[in-house]
């Protein structure tokens, strides 16, 4: 599916304001349990994450997600967020307290 595409004109003065949007790529969902999981390589340069639970996340060729570990980073469930990240690393995921899914889309920024 293709990103949003958003240029918006002031109205009045006839000045172009451009925005930086997402070309959306490829998506992934996977099951947060207390096992960390391991996702598919993600091939875009950015990642947007939404995680129905509390979870713990790490990016790497191979990461193990380790809650609360000083390497793996905590991601608050209901909230989406946004990370760069390298081309073809994968995410590793593992629960805080309680199952739930994570939604990994990948993304590119595109400027208009």
């Amino acid at each position: 599916m293709p990103g949003v595409e958003t240029v918006c004109q002031s109205i009045g003065n006839n000045i172009r304001e451009h925005y930086q949007c997402i070309a959306t790529g490829a998506s992934q969902k996977i099951a947060v349990t207390g096992t960390a999981a391991l996702s598919a390589a993600i091939t875009t340069g950015i990642v947007r994450l939404f995680s129905t639970k509390d979870c713990w996340i790490v990016f790497g060729n191979n990461p193990v997600a380790v809650a609360n570990d000083g390497d793996s980073f905590f991601l608050p469930g209901g909230i989406i967020e946004y990370y760069v990240i390298n081309h073809g690393q994968k995410l590793s995921v593992i629960q805080d307290v309680a199952a739930g899914d994570l939604h990994i889309t990948g993304g590119d920024v595109k400027i208009l």
